[in-house]
């Protein structure tokens, strides 16, 4: 389970802090705008405060778009992701750097969903 300690100030940006988020935005975020073409009108994630969030998701690209367009908010984007990512070497190991939570599609998912709402009562994002 994750250890998120709640912030003393809901006014400071989630993204303030250092983080790894830091290194994925320099790197991912640049690429995304050059490929894609992201329109933020009408988006409604909060700026601060738990918000879940459920998106349709169709292709292997679409989480990376959440979390783009939740950087984009200024929130760290957390999801629950599927167990199997996190045993990619690279990318398994960012998986967990950045908090992002595994979960099993079958199963015992009490850890996970312990972790999730530890999330929500943190007032963060969390992405199913």
């Amino acid at each position: 389970m994750f250890n998120l300690k709640k912030r003393s100030s809901d006014k400071i940006s989630e993204r303030a802090k250092p983080s790894i988020f830091w290194f994925l935005a320099i790197v991912i975020y640049p690429i995304i705008k050059l490929i894609t073409k992201i329109d933020y009108h009408g988006c409604k994630i909060p700026a601060r405060g738990a918000y879940i969030l459920v998106p349709n998701h169709y292709s292997e690209i679409d989480p990376i778009i959440i979390g783009a367009a939740c950087w984009h908010y200024k929130r760290l984007p957390r999801f629950l992701a599927k167990i199997s990512l996190f045993n990619i070497p690279l990318i398994g190991k960012i998986l967990q750097i950045s908090g992002q939570i595994p979960i099993k599609r079958q199963g015992n998912n009490i850890i996970s969903m312990q972790s999730a709402k530890q999330l929500v009562e943190s007032k963060r994002i969390l992405i199913v």
